[in-house]
């Protein structure tokens, strides 16, 4: 018996707030799964993923980019339960713990932690990432990237 992946059998009613908490979580699928055409349909045109001193401009650069960091075979991103502020009707700013497990000798290893500092905006295919910003523990986030809230 094969197991396939079926079309969602119906569509619920979702809140911004769930589409954007979505989004930040189908990103991590799409990267562990290695589908980047997909993951490139995550990002607006114009959009920036920045990590480190590397900025990645537009969804095809984004997604080559983020693809030549993967490791052979993939490991596995585990994204936290992201934090979501609307700054207005179009658009919001999200924030997410997420480790990566690296493929071992002898099974998984922890292979880092970061934090994502996104800015979405609203199109009509849904919430798109505008921004994609990544710290390590310890690091200051971009002067451009959304402050992580206080509450």
């Amino acid at each position: 018996m094969t197991c396939r992946s079926s079309p969602r059998p119906l569509e619920l009613p979702v809140s911004d707030l769930e589409e954007i908490q979505r989004l930040v979580t189908v990103y991590s699928f799409l990267l562990d799964d290695q589908r980047y055409d997909a993951l490139a349909a995550l990002f607006l045109e114009d959009a920036v993923m920045c990590f480190g001193a590397t900025t990645l401009h537009g969804p095809e650069e984004i997604a080559r980019g983020v693809a030549a960091i993967q490791p052979t075979p993939p490991g596995k991103h585990l994204t936290g339960p992201a934090v979501v502020d609307l700054v207005d009707t179009g658009s919001a700013h999200a924030w997410a713990d997420m480790f990566t497990l690296l493929p071992g000798p002898d099974g998984f290893i922890l292979g880092g932690t970061f934090r994502y500092h996104d800015r979405i905006r609203h199109t009509d295919a849904g919430w798109r990432f505008a921004a994609r910003y990544m710290t390590t523990p310890g690091s200051a986030p971009r002067l451009d990237a959304p402050p992580v809230p206080l509450r």
